[in-house]
């Protein structure tokens, strides 16, 4: 199988292949650098009998606005104005309803799977540009409906199959590949990364270059203890020991064989206890972007829409998954050798989550992929399979409010010049605790509410303005981003104590001078509040991540009841329980997927 198999993926695929291509399509770009054009409205200029139209509409990050063209009342082409939805998700929608539309000839299409806010922004703005054009949008709206189209057949075989595209699947994917082996990387969403692609894709690396340039001593032991000690010792020492020798290695193979670029320094995350940490650049749609890329050049195979419903097995050993093509709705079965799952969490998955912790129900939003929702795991104790952890659920303390996105803007937490207060102006944790404490601290205040507060000119030097600007346009608009020359002006607003804070900002200025947080202990470098203008934004805890799931040994194989490996069958990533114990430190995460998404993808193709 290897062989001929290889020889296909060797010819590669184009990029309308890796997903799922419309019909008649125009070759617009789904994935890696071509997504970056979303973010210009470079076009070719309009023929001098054309009509143009531009509408706008509210997306993820911020306001969509487009420019729609046409052509002897054709539509000819849709032109991105304005945009900043995340690339390789929101991007990629945007670029898939425009083939779409276009070569359709039609208004009448559907939100990409994966990318539903993105996908019905852009098509407000579209249907609002065809209107300033001055055509009529319920005809469009009432053509003929188009759906997306696979371009070619889900292969039926191959050495190893990946279940699930984000950080964990990719590398999986491109280390088996590496291997020499045929691998189809299976998604049931419209578009590739998962929850990795959402992320900040924040990654402790102890020993990596900027901590040696920074004089910060660091070791693999003090962050395997970090890690035991926050996660209150339930975690495996074997796997997180694993992980923790595996960082800086993943990280100069992410940094010189992926071509991850990095953000400048690192920061010191909640519960480290040193400065590790540090961000690739475009986060984790960059990252997910430059993994797709090598993935690509090794000839890996990535097909979008497709939902695995079970693995197969004979003799006890995983034989390869059914599944369902959801562009056809055709159920179809592919064999393999090896079977790696790597689906993610179960945060989605509300009945799942309140099954196991009857605490985190329909009244906790989350900021996980639409994806999350424990297939993997599912499938995996269907066959047998040992589950571990399963009522351990993270919540991320700066939640948006309003549909539980984690704020980019909440990682002013980490950098010593805000401090986090209540309705009541007061200081209540440190802010550099454990996620799980400084959540539970957060949901005891007034409204389950935390504010930071920092100055603007802070937010200024922290970049929060030219890399979260989209963001905070869209708080501002929603009353969760407030800004004032005065405190009492910012406090105004969300109802905040404001001589009370006024107070509170004393006492922490006060410590800055002493280098020592009377109240909190807190546990880096504090920089003093400066005057106004002020900036204060609400946040609240969201589901952010699932630590339990299937379990495994150090080499990424699935075990059963007995603790014995299930032949054929790997899992990485969230998808995998008993490494982060009850509490996941921050920029562990991708530590994970990447040490144990190259673990059982080299398994995977030993087995195979």
């Amino acid at each position: 199988m290897n062989e001929t198999n290889t020889s296909t993926a060797r010819r590669g695929i184009s990029r309308r292949n890796l997903l799922i291509g419309a019909a008649a399509a125009t070759g617009a770009a789904l994935l890696g650098t071509g997504c970056t054009s979303q973010n210009s409205a470079a076009s070719a200029a309009p023929a001098a009998e054309s009509v143009a139209g531009c509408g706008t509409g509210a997306g993820r990050n911020g306001e969509l606005s487009v420019r729609a063209i046409f052509e002897n009342d054709r539509i000819a082409d849709i032109q991105i104005v304005r945009s900043h939805e995340t690339k390789c998700v929101g991007a990629c929608a945007q670029d898939l309803l425009k083939d779409l539309i276009i070569s359709n000839q039609t208004l009448n299409v559907d939100a990409v799977s994966g990318a539903t806010l993105t996908s019905m922004a852009y098509l407000a703005a579209v249907k609002d540009a065809f209107e300033a054009a001055g055509q009529n949008r319920k005809e469009w709206e009432g053509r003929e409906h188009a759906s997306l189209a696979r371009d070619e057949p889900v292969p039926t075989s191959a050495d190893v199959i990946v279940v699930g595209s984000g950080g964990a699947g990719l590398c999986a994917a491109v280390t088996a590949a590496s291997e020499g082996k045929s691998v189809l990387v299976l998604e049931k969403l419209a578009v590739i990364g998962g929850s990795t692609s959402l992320s900040g894709a924040g990654y402790a690396a102890p020993g990596c270059w900027p901590q040696v340039q920074a004089g910060i001593e660091d070791s693999p032991e003090l962050m395997a203890q970090d890690m035991l000690i926050g996660g209150d010792n339930e975690g495996d020492p074997e796997l997180v020991t694993t992980l923790c020798n595996s960082a800086l290695d993943c990280f100069n193979w992410l940094s010189y064989e992926v071509s991850v670029p990095w953000i400048p320094g690192v920061v010191q995350d909640g519960g480290h206890s040193v400065a590790r940490s540090l961000n690739p650049v475009d986060y984790g749609a960059g990252l997910v972007e430059k993994l797709t890329a090598y993935a690509e050049a090794l000839g890996v195979t990535l097909c979008g829409s497709v939902q695995v419903d079970e693995l197969t097995t004979a003799s006890g050993a995983v034989t390869g998954v059914k599944a369902t093509d959801l562009a056809t709705g055709t159920p179809f079965t592919v064999a393999a050798e090896a079977v790696v799952l790597a689906t993610g969490g179960f945060g989605r998955n509300v009945d799942m989550r309140t099954k196991y912790n009857p605490e985190f129900d329909d009244s906790y939003l989350c900021t996980d992929a639409v994806g999350a929702t424990g297939d993997g795991i599912r499938m995996a104790e269907a066959i047998g399979a040992q589950l571990a952890d399963m009522e351990f659920i993270q919540t991320h303390p700066t939640g948006n409010p309003v549909g539980g996105a984690m704020l980019d803007v909440g990682g002013i937490r980490v950098a010593g010049c805000s401090i986090m207060v209540n309705l009541e102006g007061e200081r209540f944790v440190e802010e550099l605790e454990r996620r799980d404490v400084v959540s539970k601290a957060t949901l005891a205040q007034t409204g389950g509410m935390g504010y930071f507060v920092l100055a603007r000119a802070d937010a200024e030097d922290q970049g929060l303005y030219d890399w979260a600007a989209d963001e905070i346009d869209s708080m501002t608009a929603s009353g969760i981003w407030v800004e004032g020359d005065t405190l009492e002006a910012a406090c105004e607003p969300l109802g905040i104590d404001a001589a009370a804070l006024a107070q509170s900002i004393e006492t922490w200025n006060a410590d800055c001078e002493t280098g020592v947080d009377s109240q909190f202990a807190y546990r880096a470098e504090m920089f003093p509040i400066a005057n106004g203008p002020y900036c204060i934004f609400a946040c609240t805890p969201t589901v952010h991540y699932t630590m339990g799931g299937v379990l495994i040994n150090a080499d990424a194989a699935v075990l059963d009841a007995a603790g014995a490996p299930i032949p054929g069958l790997f899992a990485a990533g969230e998808t995998t329980g008993n490494i982060m114990g009850t509490n996941r430190l921050g920029t562990t995460a991708v530590v994970d997927i990447v040490a144990f998404g190259r673990i059982a993808g080299a398994s995977a193709a030993a087995f195979a």
